[in-house]
């Protein structure tokens, strides 16, 4: 019986020295490490895309430079998250700052095909990156095209833009 007790003592005293949360620990470290790289990764991304402060004016500027071109209307749409969180997660992710917000254009503008082309040929060319969302190209009175162009850009901040 104290072979047994010995024994059972020394097994207690194995289980007490072993962490319980030894593979929870290692599960919540990589993890950690994991969120930290993908929120290097996205403010990487995000010092190449454009600044939605700066978007309109640059977007109306670059309009300007084609003679064939005529700016109808620039406006803002309103700010969103890119991907909506849970109810659950929305307050950890706004207070995180893990919430990429899509900031929003749309360009109004008549002018011929050529001239058009030209236009958005010098925007894909920009050092800075945003993404296309939609364009309508209508044609009236030919030559002259009606074009809506809808652009965004992201951020990590819900700031919006002032046009």
């Amino acid at each position: 019986q104290m072979v047994q007790l010995g024994q059972q003592i020394r097994t207690g005293l194995e289980k007490l020295n072993k962490d319980p949360d030894k593979q929870v620990k290692a599960r919540l470290k990589a993890l950690q490490s994991q969120l930290n790289s993908q929120q290097n990764q996205a403010q990487e991304l995000e010092t190449t895309l454009i600044e939605p402060e700066r978007m309109a004016k640059l977007l109306e500027q670059m309009l300007n430079r084609e003679t064939g071109l005529s700016l109808v209307a620039l406006k803002s749409l309103k700010s969103a998250p890119l991907f909506k969180p849970s109810a659950k997660q929305a307050k950890t992710f706004v207070k995180r700052g893990m919430v990429v917000y899509q900031h929003s254009f749309e360009v109004e503008f008549e002018g011929d095909y050529l001239s058009t082309l030209s236009y958005l040929e010098a925007l894909r060319e920009l050092p800075w990156r945003f993404f296309w969302s939609r364009i309508d190209y209508t044609v009236d009175d030919y030559p002259v095209a009606g074009v809506k162009l809808r652009l965004y850009t992201l951020s990590l901040s819900k700031e919006w833009i002032g046009v």
